[in-house]
């Protein structure tokens, strides 16, 4: 465990600085010959593109070809479906340029419903504590952690999610085997039963039992041949085709993966014959199930981890598997890894503030490029980012802060988030509450409810009031100090959850639209309290609901008003 953990803090800080090279110009290693993130929609895709375009021209990135596409409109595709999309872009824009070059390509669609400081910059543009400025954002670590990988390639496609960290030890990786070739991590049988898990052949899997039995960390990385693919199996699947490693315990999960020209090839010409898709296609799930020489097509049947079924998915899984049924199948074993998930506010809240281990591998510091008048004591567990504090600020254990200005005798309860914030002096915000203020085109709107509360939580109409939690207490709290019904929150829906509440105003500033998100925060957890009746009314006539916020967004007056809190540190920094 520790001596793991010391490895991975080791290379990864080698890597992190190899990294930061590259972005000031040195040329440390070879970069992407493109990068390419998916999103959502067309509106994600203008966002992530113009993100890109000014994190090139401040140096947060290499300068190099970036792209941002949007997943086809119509039904949902899943991340098959946005890879092969992706790769049919990639051949119509590039052409035999593809037959030497190396492309990262990063899923990240999605509006990060459980942890939405995420949603309207994207999770790939997350922000982490790293001692770097500027400060890395979740892209940059993708880039950091794979900053070895293009010198030791052949021509593909290296395909990874935005919201996942793996971080691992790539000594003598290499992708150079023809096929599919994934990172293999030891994991526990517990955690195989919710990833994908690799069958090795025999001689693979002799060489990982002597490496785990005996612990030896050396060489980190090994290849093998994998024999099949079982997508989120059962203990006794894993049992039965063997994919336990002998002796150990152990069993070897997916996270990223390459595929080379040849199988990029074969990818599009089946999405040729195929598009547009009807149904969910998941690239772990669909296309690894088909490979290696032992895998059946029993699984085209089977939808137990579908996250919408169809009727053309059984079909479609049956064209594809016959389809690229003989590319082989191998897999790197990660033994010096570790793999981190951060996608909701309480994972957030953990990483963070409060984790040593990942703290330690990743470097992550307290308060990383900000200005506080006031040192913190020793011993808060906090996570302070681009964020200017007054005099005499306070906070507890377990808070985290980004892009928000703090004015003096501001106190913050332990669990709470800010984001974006602007609060005024004196100002006392209670224990696990989450606030993130984003401009729009109306104004600036602060979205806000309780750290530990579901978003996507969902309850009828009737009992909405009862079921379902804001800002740590039943919704009826709010409705009752609204003057508001369920159906006011809801005109048109049966189902309801909070990201479609209509609960969020636009104020003229930022300020008051914290000041009054806070207000109504803090009425709720007084059974007395009452909310000034010209805020009330203000909810009940402006309120908006997340998809409306996200769709009237100001990005680039959000990014003005980073640059502006940037400018300010920097200044302060200086005197």
């Amino acid at each position: 465990g520790m001596e793991l953990s010391a490895r991975l803090q080791q290379c990864t800080a080698k890597k992190l600085r190899k990294y930061d090279d590259l972005r000031r110009g040195v040329q440390s290693c070879p970069f992407w010959d493109v990068v390419l993130l998916t999103a959502t929609d067309e509106a994600q895709a203008v966002a992530y593109e113009s993100q890109l375009q000014q994190k090139m021209a401040r140096k947060e990135i290499p300068p190099g070809r970036y792209h941002a596409l949007a997943d086809p409109p119509g039904p949902k595709i899943g991340n098959g479906g946005a890879t092969m999309h992706a790769l049919e872009w990639l051949e119509a824009t590039y052409g035999q340029e593809l037959d030497s070059w190396k492309v990262l390509l990063i899923h990240a669609g999605g509006f990060s419903k459980r942890l939405p400081s995420a949603t309207f910059v994207g999770k790939i543009f997350a922000t982490l504590p790293l001692d770097f400025e500027p400060l890395f954002q979740m892209l940059e670590l993708k880039l950091s952690i794979f900053v070895d990988f293009p010198a030791h390639m052949i021509a593909g496609v290296f395909v990874t999610c935005a919201d996942d960290i793996v971080l691992l030890d790539t000594e003598g990786i290499a992708f150079v085997e023809a096929g599919i070739t994934c990172l293999g991590h030891p994991s526990s049988l517990e955690i195989g039963t919710t990833h994908g898990v690799f069958v090795l052949d025999e001689a693979g899997k002799s060489t990982a039992s002597k490496k785990l039995k005996k612990q030896v960390l050396d060489p980190p990385c090994v290849g093998a041949t994998c024999t099949r693919f079982l997508h989120k199996p059962k203990v006794e699947v894993m049992e039965e085709h063997g994919a336990v490693i002998p002796d150990c315990a152990q069993v070897y999960t997916d996270s990223a993966y390459f595929v080379d020209r040849k199988t990029v090839g074969l990818l599009n010409s089946f999405y040729a014959c195929n598009k547009p898709l009807t149904c969910e296609i998941d690239a772990y799930g669909d296309f690894l199930q088909a490979l290696g020489p032992e895998a059946t097509d029993e699984y085209t049947g089977n939808n137990v981890n579908v996250i919408s079924s169809s009727d053309t998915l059984t079909a479609t899984r049956l064209k594809l598997f016959h389809h690229v049924k003989g590319t082989p199948l191998n897999v790197i074993l990660c033994d010096v890894s570790k793999f981190y998930h951060i996608g909701t506010v309480e994972e957030y809240l953990h990483h963070y503030c409060h984790d040593p281990c990942i703290r330690a591998e990743l470097g992550m510091q307290r308060v990383a490029f900000s200005s506080l008048t006031t040192p913190l004591p020793e011993d808060t567990e906090c996570c302070i980012m681009q964020s200017v504090l007054a005099d005499q600020v306070s906070l507890a254990n377990g808070v985290v802060l980004e892009y928000s200005s703090l004015g003096s005798a501001v106190s913050v309860g332990p669990g709470s988030v800010l984001s974006g914030c602007v609060v005024p002096a004196s100002a006392a915000i209670p224990a696990n509450l989450f606030f993130h203020t984003i401009a729009t085109k109306l104004g600036y709107v602060t979205v806000f409810f309780g750290s530990r509360e579901g978003l996507k939580d969902k309850a009828p109409v009737a009992t909405a009031g009862d079921k379902l939690m804001f800002c740590n207490a039943k919704l009826n709290v709010l409705l009752a100090k609204l003057g508001a019904s369920a159906q006011d929150l809801w005109p048109d829906q049966e189902s309801c959850s909070m990201w479609s509440a209509k609960l969020f105003a636009p104020f003229p500033t930022a300020q008051e639209s914290f000041a009054n998100s806070l207000q109504v925060a803090r009425v709720l957890q007084q059974p007395d309290g009452a909310l000034e009746p010209s805020l009330a009314a203000a909810l009940r006539r402006h309120g908006m609901h997340m998809e409306q916020i996200i769709a009237q967004k100001n990005l680039a007056q959000t990014m003005a008003d980073r640059q502006a809190l940037a400018d300010a540190i920097s200044s302060r920094k200086k005197q």
